[in-house]
């Protein structure tokens, strides 16, 4: 469509190869009119993206909408040289008559997340492109679940209801999301993440492996992350993924140092050398409030953390980074992650990195990891993973999820009172079992002696 043309309500532009289709549209039982993207041939409608969202032409029982080039070249829904193209791969682009893209519609997404889309946070200008999801079936107005890149610069995509965090999906490990059980690798769903030291940017994209078959992630307007492949046999959208789909899926369900279990009754404990903070909120179920320590570590109390110890926490969804925050005794924060975007943790996903250059990038292997926790008394945990390298938390642990199977194995720092009781339950056992079966073993070698005197006697 040139820049002379204009687009009326009962006309549609389609892309060359007829995947997809441009017009204007009233979803469900509405009668407001948008201007919209969606899958051509496919019924019911499937609608990956929206202009005018926020403002749709109201109530219109005649149709009367225009989307034309305004003075200054933009799009604009009305009640130069510049040329607009629909591709097959839903990307509408305004380019100039040097074919220069000037605007595209997949810089600008709605609630939908297709092939060839980025999501992701330019760490130069701070600016996160996300996705948000429609207000209702209805209403393509924007909603309040949003999903993009974390705040936090770590690679993993998380989704807010609001400002608060409501899912994420754990830090990539170069092959699938570590917070999704039981994910196939990415050949599958052909993820993958940026150069991120070349372009400054952290963002994800994805070329499913098989081309021929149209595929998309939908942000629900419940709050979903949900993934859909067309059925061409039944003629029908199906389901491939959804998350979050549990309890236990929702951020940081049991609060700090809290850990969720689908198959307990309640889903939610502290964890060992941990107890309740609100008891009678835990009692009816409010378990927000997280849990504290017990016993503070060795190295809090003044000491140098030699009798501090690891429980391993087995198959685990690692745990969320946050805003690492390093306050002085006076409250005051001397050092935040959150203005240190480059040259933090997580970056090249070789390692990490301690605030103020106390690097863990050199750290071959889980017995490595271990000594540099110990060395920094601010390190609460650590876990060593194959593709991301040595992982430390120096903040309080949120959003702990045991997988039914899967998961990461992650190593939880406690003082050495909370870890020994084992290991003294363990001798006890092994004492106990042997003077159980030493008397048995006394009778047994009487009894050979004898036979063998015997023996020899006759």
């Amino acid at each position: 469509m040139s820049q002379t043309q204009s687009l009326k309500d009962n006309q549609t532009l389609i892309s060359a190869g007829q995947s997809f289709q441009l017009g204007f549209f009233s979803p469900g039982n509405s009668t407001n009119r948008y201007v919209g993207i969606w899958y051509y041939n496919i019924s019911p409608l499937t609608v990956v993206w929206v202009a005018n969202r926020d403002n749709p032409i109201k109530n219109s029982s005649s149709s009367r909408g225009v989307l034309t080039f305004g003075s200054n070249n933009n799009l604009v829904v009305l009640d130069g040289d510049n040329l607009l193209w629909l591709l097959d791969s839903g990307n509408l682009v305004v380019e100039s008559s040097e074919n220069t893209v000037l605007w595209q519609s997949f810089d600008n997404p709605s609630d939908t997340f297709l092939p060839g889309m980025k999501v992701g946070l330019d760490l130069l200008t701070g600016v996160n492109q996300f996705f948000n999801s429609w207000t209702s079936e209805d209403d393509p107005s924007t909603g309040k679940f949003s999903l993009g890149i974390s705040s936090d610069r770590s690679p993993q995509i998380v989704i807010r209801e609001g400002h608060n965090l409501h899912w994420r999906t754990g830090q990539w490990d170069g092959q699938l999301f570590t917070g999704i059980a039981n994910m196939r690798p990415m050949y599958l769903y052909g993820f993958r993440l940026s150069d991120i030291e070349q372009e400054h940017k952290i963002y994800f994209d994805y070329t499913p492996i098989n081309e021929s078959v149209f595929v998309r992630f939908r942000l629900s307007w419940s709050g979903l992350d949900e993934f859909y492949y067309w059925d061409t046999v039944n003629a029908k959208w199906e389901t491939a993924w959804a998350q979050p789909i549990s309890d236990c899926e929702v951020y940081n369900k049991c609060g700090d140092y809290g850990t969720c279990r689908e198959t307990d009754a309640p889903i939610c404990t502290c964890l060992q050398g941990f107890v309740a903070k609100d008891l009678e909120g835990w009692g009816r179920g409010n378990w927000s409030s997280g849990c504290v320590r017990r016993t503070p570590l060795e190295c809090e109390r003044g000491g140098r953390g030699g009798d501090d110890g690891f429980l391993k926490l087995e198959g685990v969804k690692l745990l969320d980074t946050g805003n690492l925050v390093v306050k002085s005794s006076e409250n005051t924060v001397l050092w935040q992650s959150f203005d240190h975007p480059i040259d933090t943790f997580l970056l090249g996903m070789e390692g990490v990195k301690y605030p103020e250059g106390g690097c863990m990038a050199n750290v071959v292997d889980e017995g490595g990891c271990r000594k540099e926790c110990m060395k920094n008394c601010m390190c609460k945990a650590y876990a060593y993973v194959m593709g991301i390298g040595c992982v430390a938390w120096v903040n309080d642990l949120v959003d702990i999820h045991h997988f039914p199977s899967g998961g990461n194995g992650v190593f939880l720092r406690l003082d050495g009172s909370e870890t020994h009781h084992k290991k003294r339950r363990k001798v006890w056992l092994i004492i106990l079992i042997f003077f159980a079966v030493s008397p048995l073993k006394v009778i047994f070698c009487f009894y050979h002696v004898k036979k063998c005197w015997k023996k020899k006697k006759s």
